[in-house]
């Protein structure tokens, strides 16, 4: 098994995040399970759009309608309407209350009574065979035997930008963040 994959299936499997090195750098972790820390961590580090990949099936089972793409790119990411849990968020906006709507979106029998419409959680649509950002985040999480789907973030600069791979590198290293090349994923447990 390869090194780097081993210590990202350790520190996902401790409820971490890690550092998905892909077409934009991401922090990953798993959605079920997910901690206020993490999502905290997502939002003030990472800075980008904080999201809750997840398969078809899991969209279906909590009643997620994608958002209509026209005029998207064909490499544009699916999102789908945003939710909320549907009970113990007041505001939905604090790092505790989107790790507890994330976990209701991801718990083994969510359907879309535990949810409501809109929140401060964005879901998007993911194929963990695909090769975009959130399937990969998404078979990140398969193959290391996490269901749920992957709450991801995408890494921003200090200015706004996405990072250079350079640039989340060093918040990895600062933040002492696993991190996991998109090329290191295994796709044998698909």
């Amino acid at each position: 098994m390869d090194l780097r994959w081993q210590d990202a299936r350790e520190a996902l499997l401790r409820g971490d995040a890690v550092l998905l090195m892909a077409e934009t750098p991401q922090i990953v972790s798993a959605a079920r399970g997910i901690s206020d820390q993490v999502v905290n961590l997502m939002a003030q580090h990472g800075r980008g759009l904080i999201c809750h990949a997840m398969g078809a099936a899991r969209m279906l089972q909590l009643g997620l309608t994608l958002l209509p793409a026209s005029g998207a790119r064909a490499s544009a990411w699916r999102f789908a309407n945003s939710y909320e849990a549907a009970s113990g968020c007041t505001t939905g906006i604090s790092a505790a209350e989107r790790a507890l709507t994330m976990n209701a979106g991801a718990a083994a029998g969510a359907t879309s009574t535990d949810i409501v419409q809109p929140g401060h959680v964005i879901p998007v649509l993911a194929d963990p065979t695909g090769r975009m950002v959130p399937d990969l985040a998404l078979r990140l999480l398969c193959a290391a035997g996490l269901g749920g789907g992957a709450a991801l973030c995408s890494v921003l600069d200090q200015d706004g930008n996405v990072a250079t791979n350079a640039v989340a590198r060093q918040l990895a290293d600062r933040l002492a963040l696993t991190v996991i090349e998109a090329g290191d994923i295994p796709s044998s447990s698909l």
